[in-house]
């Protein structure tokens, strides 16, 4: 029993695309569900996405069936979750949508950003701070 409490599932992902920026973001990944909760995050003033913001076109991104994963920098080489995650690593274990762990190529791709579609809408979360 305690194996399975600890053993990582994968989390399925398709890769959507790759979109040039002009400077580096320094930030491990954002997720989202709606294209409501993006364009806020990306138009925000205080936000340091803010660079990126015209590069994604929202309207062509279909949040009815997938959940969507940006990665900055590096393309994703797996995304896992277990229940350990949300008890050990999260201060969020309360919350329903299960926390996931990216795992990176080590390949640094520099002004890059990469976006991912995840394969099950509104299962998924990071993991809280």
């Amino acid at each position: 029993m305690v194996l399975y409490y600890h053993y990582p599932r994968k989390v399925k992902y398709i890769f959507e695309g790759q979109y040039e920026i002009e400077n580096p973001i320094e930030h491990p990944f954002l997720l989202t569900s709606s294209p409501d909760a993006l364009s806020h995050i990306l138009n925000s003033p205080t936000n340091p996405f803010l660079p990126f913001a015209e590069v994604i076109n929202i309207s062509n991104l279909d949040f009815d069936h997938y959940d969507y994963l940006i990665t900055f920098g590096r393309h994703l080489t797996s995304l896992t979750y277990t229940p350990y995650y949300a008890l050990k690593y999260d201060q969020c274990p309360f919350l329903k949508k299960k926390p996931i762990k990216a795992t990176y190529d080590t390949d640094i791709i520099g002004s890059y950003i990469c976006v991912y579609k995840l394969e099950e809408k509104n299962k998924y979360r990071l993991i809280c701070p």
